[in-house]
């Protein structure tokens, strides 16, 4: 695929994201607290979810993509192979009703370096919306596909709501494998490897 190509993809994918982070935003009081303090960003709900769901969530709930040579974790598992090989975890929330969701895993999921890219960076933990309620509701979560990328040590390194086609996905998973999200937003990082 050649360069106009993808940029053009990689920009219709920031537009939709740009339409998506516009969206009002819950007030910071109707945040959940945490240790009588109110949790103030979406960081923080993750980490603490994170930690506190450890051994509560099946091993797919619902979902195997092992037949695809995807391997798969509950977040307990996830998260210590996350911090014994310093990859990140991948947090993939579904739905059976979302013809986002199933676009991701028909497309997007089988392809070759997808499949690569998220086996040797990262540990993928799948996530039934509808089936994980108290999570959905504690992280906020507004719709699904929901990518979120969780670091070797626990904490929140970065969202992807929605899909986007398996190009653009491997550009994401590098830009989190590699920390770029650190130090650059993803626009800068896609002029920095095209």
């Amino acid at each position: 695929m050649n360069k106009p190509i993808i940029l053009t993809i990689v920009l219709f994918g920031l537009i939709l994201f740009a339409f998506w982070a516009i969206l009002p935003q819950e007030p910071a009081e109707a945040l959940p607290q945490t240790n009588g303090t109110p949790a103030e960003s979406r960081e923080a709900l993750v980490t603490q979810s994170a930690r506190k769901l450890n051994s509560t969530l099946p091993l797919t709930d619902g979902r195997d993509f092992s037949n695809i040579g995807l391997k798969n974790y509950n977040l307990q598992e996830a998260q210590e192979l996350a911090s014994s090989t310093d990859k990140y975890t991948i947090m993939y929330f579904w739905a059976s009703w979302c013809h986002n969701c199933r676009f991701f895993e028909e497309e997007v999921l089988p392809n070759p370096q997808v499949v690569e890219t998220i086996n040797n960076s990262f540990a993928f933990v799948s996530l039934d919306f509808d089936n994980t309620t108290e999570l959905v509701q504690e992280l906020r979560l507004r719709s699904v596909p929901t990518f979120i990328f969780v670091t070797p040590e626990g904490e929140y390194a970065t969202i992807l709501p929605g899909a986007v086609p398996p190009d653009i996905f491997v550009l994401v998973l590098n830009f989190v494998s590699t920390g770029s999200y650190k130090s650059m937003d993803f626009e800068n990082y896609v002029d920095t490897v095209l």
